[in-house]
C-alpha cells in the first residue's frame, strides 16, 4: 500500500486545458503543478538535482561577488575607475539581470 493520498478533482474542460498548458511549459507533471500550488511536495530525484543546480547557481553568485570585492577595491585604491573597471561591472550587471530573467522564466 502507497503511503501517499490520491485526491481526485473535477475540473472544466477549458480549465484543465489551462492546466496541462501550464505544467508542459514549466517540464513538470500536472500533479507537481498542483502540489507547488498548494506549497507542498514528495521529495524525489528531481529535488535533488534542483538542489544541485541551486548550489551551481551559489557559486556562480560566489564567483561574481568576488569580482565586484575586487572590483570595488581597485577603486577604492586608484580613488578612480577605469574603463576596465567599468566594463567589468556593465558585464556583472549583464550576467545578473540573465540570471534574473532565467528564474524569472522558469517561474512561468
Amino acid at each position: 500500500m502507497s503511503k501517499y493520498k490520491q485526491v481526485k478533482v473535477n475540473l472544466r474542460p477549458e480549465d484543465y486545458d489551462a492546466i496541462d498548458r501550464e505544467a508542459k511549459a514549466s517540464e513538470i507533471s500536472m500533479a507537481e503543478l498542483f502540489r507547488q500550488a498548494v506549497g507542498v511536495g514528495i521529495p524525489d530525484r528531481r529535488d535533488r538535482n534542483l538542489d544541485d543546480t541551486r548550489l551551481a547557481l551559489l557559486y556562480e553568485l560566489k564567483k561574481i561577488g568576488t569580482n565586484i570585492n575586487q572590483i570595488a577595491r581597485y577603486v577604492n585604491t586608484n580613488k578612480a575607475i577605469d574603463r576596465a573597471a567599468l566594463d567589468a561591472l556593465v558585464g556583472i550587471e549583464r550576467e545578473l539581470k540573465e540570471i534574473y530573467r532565467d528564474r524569472a522564466n522558469r517561474k512561468r
